[in-house]
């Protein structure tokens, strides 16, 4: 009896100890210290987004993304500062910071490369890494700007999407084939549905054109084909997810 009363008076001050290492801190922040951390993930922060704005191409560009990628940047730095060496105070922030959901989708594969960007460099600055934050910012800024320049990862030729209507009596397999091998070097039949109550069939094709091949041309052609029904051609640009 005497030997569980001395273990759970253990269990009671480990207890104490761990709360109070939780919510007691072992140093004081300095302020001028906090400030300069601050003003650097800001200043970090604005050259990753005037990259961003930059070498940013196709229709998803927000300027939201921009002044949340500098907020993130910041309010990490300072969330670094207040963890310090403490890992119970981290695995509390943990916890707290968990039950934040987002519902906004990231439209850009690119964006959430930017996100951990920001990320890595409050963390740099949070923890006085600043000559490391510094380094890594501009090297990993030169390198984006450079691959924009250059254009790296663009394929020559692009595959366009074309949709075409045909009435249900037109034998689809075999009636195009003559005609796109005159003027195609790829087609492949992706799709089939069935359009207006089920009057007509709508199909997909993923294409693409041979060189000095007049597309216009190409479209004129094919509505005789198709007895002047609808036709879609989409230009699907590589830079941008869809």
């Amino acid at each position: 009896m005497e030997e569980q009363t001395i273990m759970e008076n253990e269990l009671v001050r480990k207890l104490g100890r761990d709360f109070h290492a939780i919510f007691t801190p072992e140093r004081t922040l300095n302020f001028w210290q906090v400030i300069i951390t601050l003003a650097i993930a800001f200043i970090l922060g604005l050259i990753i987004t005037k990259t961003y704005s930059k070498t940013h191409k196709g229709t998803t560009y927000s300027q939201s993304f921009c002044h949340t990628i500098i907020i993130m940047g910041m309010v990490i730095a300072i969330i670094m500062m207040i963890i310090g060496e403490n890992i119970a105070r981290a695995f509390s922030l943990v916890g707290a910071l968990s039950i934040i959901r987002f519902r906004t989708a990231v439209k850009d594969a690119r964006d959430t490369g930017f996100v951990f960007f920001a990320m890595a460099a409050g963390m740099a600055c949070g923890t006085r890494f600043y000559l490391t934050g510094v380094t890594m910012t501009v090297v990993i800024c030169a390198l984006i700007i450079l691959l924009s320049k250059l254009d790296y990862g663009a394929k020559p030729t692009v595959d366009k999407l074309l949709m075409v209507r045909v009435p249900n009596h037109i034998p689809y397999q075999e009636h195009f084939t003559d005609y796109f091998m005159k003027y195609l070097s790829h087609y492949a039949l992706t799709s089939v549905d069935s359009v207006r109550q089920g009057a007509m069939t709508e199909l997909a094709y993923n294409i693409r054109f041979k060189r000095n091949k007049n597309e216009q041309e190409f479209l004129d052609g094919l509505r005789g084909l198709n007895d002047n029904n609808k036709i879609t051609l989409l230009f699907r640009d590589q830079r941008v997810d869809i």
